[in-house]
């Protein structure tokens, strides 16, 4: 069994875990939201090579997806570090997003010479496509609040995404709430997404000077 299957494995495991927690409290949202990741899991899995999915990335999948779905445990209301739990899981999001789609394009840019306006251009482009999952996920996430309504999980909005009660729903018609949570998800999607890929250039320069000795 290959590590990439041995990942996946896992990764449905748990998320078939997760499934089994939110039909015990009844979490329903939560447990469609684990259906999705692993239907996520198995396309990136039986596309790995056209993909071009490594072993790192594949977790950093999972892993980003497992941090979203640990909303099952009440994060999003009381989050169990000193962030807001949104913001953890639009940061490790985007971050796997990054250096997914620099695993992708990695071929075309020339790390001998950096500081070219190909492999910024490149670079760039790294960049918006990451950005790009994260407004879609914001997209979603908008219109599951259209015709859901209020609730947990990615199609509903619920304390993750700036209400805590009835009372601070009126709050988003008179301060603009939900924009100023949409905003703070598309900064901390970008922080997220170029950390991922500096640290991917960084690995990719140092692979190449240790090469050289």
């Amino acid at each position: 069994m290959n590590r990439l299957k041995v990942i996946a494995t896992s990764g449905i495991i748990l998320f078939c875990l997760l499934m089994v927690r939110a039909l015990l409290t009844k979490g329903y949202s939560w447990f469609f939201d684990s259906i999705f990741s692993i239907l996520v899991i198995i396309f990136c899995f039986f596309y790995s090579e056209k993909l071009k999915l490594t072993k790192i990335s594949f977790c950093l999948v999972i892993f980003a997806l497992f941090l979203h779905n640990a909303g099952i445990f009440g994060f999003y209301g009381s989050s169990p570090v000193s962030l807001p739990w949104d913001h953890v899981t639009h940061f490790v999001g985007l971050f796997a997003v990054g250096i997914f789609f620099f695993n992708y394009f990695k071929n075309q840019i020339n790390f001998n010479h950096l500081c070219s306006f190909s492999n910024f251009f490149i670079l760039f482009i790294i960049l918006l496509a990451s950005l790009g999952i994260g407004s879609l996920i914001e997209n979603i996430e908008f219109t599951g609040y259209l015709t859901l309504g209020n609730g947990e999980g990615v199609l509903m909005y619920g304390e993750g995404d700036g209400i805590i009660d009835i009372a601070d729903t009126d709050m988003i018609n008179i301060a603009g709430g939900g924009w100023f949570n949409a905003m703070r998800d598309l900064v901390v999607n970008l922080l997220g997404a170029l950390l991922g890929i500096l640290i991917m250039v960084l690995s990719e320069k140092l692979k190449i000077k240790f090469n050289k000795v």
